[in-house]
């Protein structure tokens, strides 16, 4: 009978051990991909600011790199984080991504700022997604430290926690506290640029 309590222990407790990597390797797939995504928006809305002649998509794209860039370094250091300290490597952009870029920079101008446009709508949709989802992860609705969700119409990038401030423990970690804080704190940001992405987009159309 106490061989069989110790097995049973034994085997909770391994599983235990197992699920937590699991746990911080979904969590260390989502800052990955974050990293990816931001890098990807920093290098078209650079492509914008040079390319374009309208005053209102390049006012666009300086929000979108400023905003961007305050969110690739925010992921960049929770990854770091979790890789103890481990220096991140720039990020290899998708395919998808490498492809979008190639065919907007081949663009004319005049050209280039529908398509710019279209392409913001997409990935902020898919953006909004992809964070929206790591909020409710492993069922995690509600982070450790609650975000505000002060809206819009705000200056975006001070709706962003400084999550590096914060220390996680490795419990946190299972339950990718740390990356629920960071989506829950992004998505005002990204809500507002594509809600902004949309109006502009509608307004180009009405001008044709």
């Amino acid at each position: 009978m106490n061989a069989f309590i110790s097995r049973t222990l034994g085997l909770s407790l391994a599983l235990v051990v197992c699920l937590i990597p699991l746990y911080a390797h979904h969590g260390t797939e989502f800052l990955s991909k974050a990293v990816e995504m931001n890098t990807a928006e920093i290098d078209l809305a650079e492509m914008a600011i040079a390319k374009t002649h309208n005053p209102k998509i390049k006012e666009f794209a300086q929000m979108v790199l400023r905003d961007h860039t305050e969110a690739l370094n925010q992921a960049k250091e929770l990854l770091t984080a979790r890789q103890a300290g481990g220096n991140i490597a720039k990020a290899q952009l998708s395919a998808e991504h490498k492809r979008t870029a190639e065919r907007l920079g081949k663009m004319s101008p005049d050209e280039f700022d529908r398509a710019f446009m279209d392409t913001m709508v997409s990935n902020h949709k898919n953006g909004v997604r992809t964070f929206e989802a790591q909020t409710h992860v492993h069922g995690n609705a509600s982070a450790k430290s609650q975000t505000s969700n002060t809206t819009t119409r705000q200056k975006p990038s001070s709706t962003a926690t400084n999550t590096t401030d914060q220390k996680y423990s490795r419990e946190d970690l299972s339950m990718d506290v740390d990356t629920v804080e960071f989506a829950k704190a992004a998505l005002p940001t990204m809500k507002h640029h594509l809600q902004e992405a949309i109006t502009i987009q509608k307004e180009m159309v009405r001008k044709n």
